[in-house]
């Protein structure tokens, strides 16, 4: 019985994905035979060729990122069954007729447009592809299993490869086939504190996580669990909004009672400085995220210590650093266009500034 850790069945082979082969037995003694099966690459020597060694270095290589493969899958007790792998593993059953063109919802951003070409999956595709998603990482989990780190198979490597690409081949035909409930959620949910891009950023990630998650077994439709955990990201997000906004209305009374102390050590008048804190704290109904972020690292307003450079902020963010810069930039430009709104006098050259 396969546990989720991908634990080995007994007397699985590896090759159940492939057709079986006749191959012509030789006469060998055990010992021999079970040598020769498992392709055992020869220990390092001192008298190996350059070669030799590249070789044997590239491999361990390989063995190591197939230790890393994130092979976690929702086992089956059929899983393992020849017969019905071959089954599992098959194309599936396909649509009767066409399927119909959904309509796109106005104001859909452009890029987004292709989402509703790709057809929905009908029940019976969705139980398939996800059957076959698992037992894929079933059969490739179950041969990493008898791999030997130490002197790993070359075979053995390039089948669980070719399991792993496979799997990721079923895995995103399953989200883009379910991306547009990402779309649907964010466009109930967005709004002035969470942009819908930033929603469906979220909502991706999350999507992936519930195919990974989702048991078939059940009788459930993976539309109806995606949506929960979708959903479900989405009010985790708002909860932490929530919080800081209070963080920052608690902050904001301290800094009160020490204004006119602070204000005299700025060099700045006492009305300049309460308009600082009212955009402090306001601040997160004009920026959205990642502005946020960058401003509070880069003018240190939630902590004092060593202030991040662009290219530590770009690297944290998984941007380039000229993204960073016009960010925030972009974020100054609209505290100005807020304490304009708020009074005339603006200090946010005062205090924004490099």
């Amino acid at each position: 019985m396969p546990t989720k850790s991908g634990a080995a069945k007994p007397n699985v082979s590896s090759a159940q994905s492939l057709p079986p082969k006749k191959v012509a037995r030789r006469a060998v003694s055990p010992a021999t035979d079970l040598v020769s099966s498992q392709e055992v690459v020869p220990q390092a020597s001192e008298n190996d060729s350059p070669l030799v060694k590249s070789e044997r270095s590239q491999l361990l290589l390989r063995a190591t990122a197939v230790w890393d493969l994130p092979l976690f899958f929702i086992p089956n007790a059929d899983f393992g069954t020849p017969a019905l792998d071959a089954e599992f593993l098959s194309e599936g059953p396909q649509p009767l007729r066409e399927p119909r063109r959904i309509r796109q919802p106005e104001g859909l951003p452009a890029y987004l447009g292709s989402l509703y070409e790709t057809p929905l999956l009908t029940p019976a595709q969705e139980v398939h592809a996800f059957r076959k998603y698992n037992c894929i990482k079933y059969k490739a989990s179950t041969l990493r299993d008898s791999l030997n780190s130490a002197r790993p198979s070359k075979s053995k490597l390039d089948e669980i490869e070719r399991l792993a690409a496979w799997a990721a081949q079923v895995r995103d035909g399953i989200v883009r086939a379910n991306l547009r409930l990402v779309v649907a959620n964010a466009r109930h949910f967005a709004d002035a504190d969470h942009t819908f891009d930033d929603l469906v950023s979220d909502g991706n990630l999350s999507l992936v996580q519930a195919v990974e998650k989702f048991d078939y077994s059940r009788g459930f439709r993976f539309s109806t669990y995606a949506t929960h955990a979708i959903r479900r990201t989405f009010f985790r997000r708002m909860s932490r909004k929530v919080r800081e906004k209070s963080r920052v209305s608690y902050a904001t009374q301290e800094l009160l009672q020490e204004a006119p102390f602070v204000a005299q050590e700025e060099g700045v008048s006492l009305s300049q400085f309460e308009l600082y804190q009212t955009l402090i704290e306001r601040m997160s109904e004009r920026l959205n995220e990642r502005e946020l972020v960058i401003l509070r690292a880069r003018f240190s307003l939630e902590a004092l210590g060593e202030v991040p450079t662009l290219q530590v902020l770009a690297a944290d963010l998984g941007i380039c650093k000229e993204r960073v810069r016009q960010l925030q930039n972009r974020a100054i430009e609209k505290l100005r266009d807020l304490a304009t709104e708020i009074r005339a006098e603006n200090p946010v050259d005062q205090f924004f500034s490099e």
